[in-house]
């Protein structure tokens, strides 16, 4: 059979077993591979070959081909027994390998003559090279993610564990910033069990909050990236959640911190006391059979809830001059009150299919919050609550079709909603600054609203012929999004005394700057993303493996042309009326971190003093 007969196989194969998942097969799943052969290093053709998921007693069958080669894809990850059995040989067995996510594992098994009862027995350890793994990266398993320390509770931080990468950790439970990864800035692809946690409207940043409680592995690959990965060209950070297994295991932790355990803050100035910092966190999972070797469940929860103080740097004195309150000079007590929540069912139907069901959820409540600088010079007035909510909802289906054929349909619904809202501890009216002094009135992220839902689908089909082990699969994702731009005024003065002389009326215009967003501020708009990729893992020796394949992937963007609404609208597209004054450069540059975003129908109006106090 030549090449082109091989793809024509695989194209009608998929089609036949197709349904849908995303391009990363291996992304939640590994396979184990090998050779068998005589005591001449011949190979063994039509060798039975049987596998045994040791937790969960999942179990496989396979023969040798005619190179003696054998090959499971797609399977849980944990650890292995394989078993080899040919008639005239003493039976072969290998215990303990260990499948980790988008593995590879290699197991050569050379055969013994019957004659004793002797029987080959090897416990398998670690290989130093694995000559099936052609990408580059580095999966920590469920012993690393354990032990290794992270005090953030923020399973994101592990990417910095990874070779080639730099980065800042997250003392939150966003992504650590200004990662580069291989060279490259912000081109991350984050993953839950292979599927999309990218949010689409910023580079390198994750959609879906998750907790170390439900963490099983976590799996980087950074270079070398096969045909069915895509969407990055820095690095791939894919999350594997849990599973139960036939023995019930669990956990549970109470972490917790006090204000005494901790330094006073560097900025925090010496006639004020020290700031709450408290943490407390408890967690707890647990997992099982529900019918041996057949259904299995897993779940979690996580509440964390800790200060994360900001200290105040605008003395007193300058407080008091801008007639604020004096409890304005305190450190402001920004907190978080996060849940995370995880349920998970696997069930082996038959000795055929078996299906994976997940859902996960959190909620966070962050209030004295605020996405520009909260603390410094931002008094707590500029401060509202941030309300961040998240669903994910995901379903994988393996098929064994034949022998030689493996399908894996996949797919997922993520949804996260965010908006910043006012509360007790926010400013009314407009938004004022002295420039290089402080920052009060209103807050500027109020009105704000996020909403995302991807919906995606996909599927691979792989088929084992002879040494090579074809694929080809597709995975298609919906991006619909909703945002609301914060909606107010800003006003902004250059000294404390013109700032007094337009709060008492002697002077309404010494003002160098206001700025206001007017009109309907929401903007809807919806991407689909599609991917397209065959490939061959050719194994020409045993010794060598050639990865080679193509990938098309297609990205249809909302339009940038604004169009009107069937119904009719009294709103403007957005415009701008700006007129720079070189005196003031530096305050335009100082504002412009405060840029209001302008969206369908809004308009931002950015208006100027002149050095004579006339309106420019």
């Amino acid at each position: 059979m030549n090449g082109l007969r091989l793809f024509i196989v695989l194209i009608v194969g998929w089609i036949s077993g197709a349904a849908a998942c995303f391009g990363q097969a291996s992304a939640m799943n590994g396979e184990i591979s090998g050779t068998v052969t005589d005591p001449t290093g011949s190979v063994i053709a039509n060798a039975a070959v049987n596998i045994t998921n040791l937790g969960t007693g999942f179990r496989q069958t396979g023969k040798t081909g005619d190179s003696g080669r054998f090959r499971f894809n797609l399977l849980p990850l944990g650890k292995y027994e394989l078993e080899v059995e040919v008639p005239g040989f003493t039976p072969g067995r290998r215990s303990g390998i260990e499948v980790n996510a988008g593995a590879s594992i290699t197991v050569n098994v050379p055969m013994q003559v019957a004659g004793s009862t002797t029987q080959v027995e090897v416990t398998a350890t670690g290989a130093p090279t694995n000559p099936d793994k052609t990408d580059l990266g580095v999966t920590l398993d469920n012993t690393a993610t354990r032990n290794l320390p992270l005090v953030s509770r923020n399973p994101y931080n592990f990417i910095l564990f990874q070779p080639n990468v730099s980065g800042i950790a997250n003392t939150e439970f966003g992504v650590p910033r200004k990662i580069d990864a291989n060279g490259f800035n912000g081109r991350i692809n984050y993953e839950i069990d292979g599927s999309n946690n990218t949010e689409s409207d910023r580079a390198g940043i994750r959609l879906i909050p998750i907790s170390n409680t439900y963490v099983e592995e976590v799996q980087q690959v950074s270079n070398g990236f096969a045909p069915e990965f895509g969407n990055t060209v820095g690095t791939v950070f894919n999350t594997i959640t849990k599973s139960g297994a036939n023995d019930y295991h669990g956990e549970g932790g109470f972490i917790f911190r006090r204000t005494p355990f901790s330094a006073r803050p560097k900025l925090l100035p010496a006639t004020q006391p020290t700031p709450d910092v408290n943490l407390n966190s408890y967690f707890a999972d647990g997992g099982g059979r529900i019918v041996r070797d057949k259904l299995f469940f897993f779940g979690a929860i996580e509440h964390v809830n800790r200060d994360l103080p900001a200290p105040v740097t605008v003395p007193a004195s300058v407080i008091a001059q801008l007639g604020l309150p004096a409890g304005y000079a305190n450190t402001i007590p920004f907190l978080q009150d996060l849940y995370f929540y995880m349920a998970k069912a696997d069930w082996v139907v038959n000795s055929r299919n078996r299906i994976s069901i997940r859902y996960m959820h959190h909620s966070n409540d962050s209030p004295y919050n605020n996405t520009s600088a909260i603390g410094g010079q931002y008094l707590t007035s500029q401060s509202y609550s941030f309300v961040d909510r998240s669903h994910v909802g995901a379903v994988q289906v393996v098929s064994t079709i034949s022998a030689h054929a493996v399908n894996e349909l996949r797919s997922q619904v993520g949804y996260r909603g965010q908006s910043n809202d006012r509360f007790s501890g926010s400013g009314t009216g407009p938004s004022i600054t002295v420039l290089g002094v402080a920052n009060f009135g209103g807050p500027t992220g109020v009105g704000f609203v996020y909403n995302e839902t991807t919906p995606e689908i996909a599927d691979t089909f792989s088929y084992d012929y002879k040494t090579h082990g074809l694929k080809a699969g597709f995975n298609t994702r919906w991006i619909r999004d909703t945002q609301v731009q914060a909606s107010g005024a800003l006003y902004a003065f250059p000294t404390i005394a013109s700032y007094q002389a337009a709060a008492s009326g002697s002077n309404p215009f010494a003002y160098v700057l206001y700025g206001q967003t007017l009109g309907n501020p929401s903007l809807r708009y919806n991407s689909l993303f599609n991917g397209f990729f065959v490939q061959d893992h050719w194994k020409p020796a045993r010794n060598l493996t050639i990865v080679y394949g193509l990938r098309y992937d297609i990205y249809k963007m909302p339009e940038t042309r604004i169009r009107p609404s069937r119904s009719r609208s009294t709103s403007k597209p957005t415009r701008t009326i700006s007129h720079r004054v070189s005196d003031w450069r530096t305050a335009w540059a100082r504002m412009s971190a405060l840029s209001f975003a302008r969206a369908q129908g809004s308009s931002t109006i950015l208006h100027r003093r002149t050095s004579t106090g006339a309106p420019s």
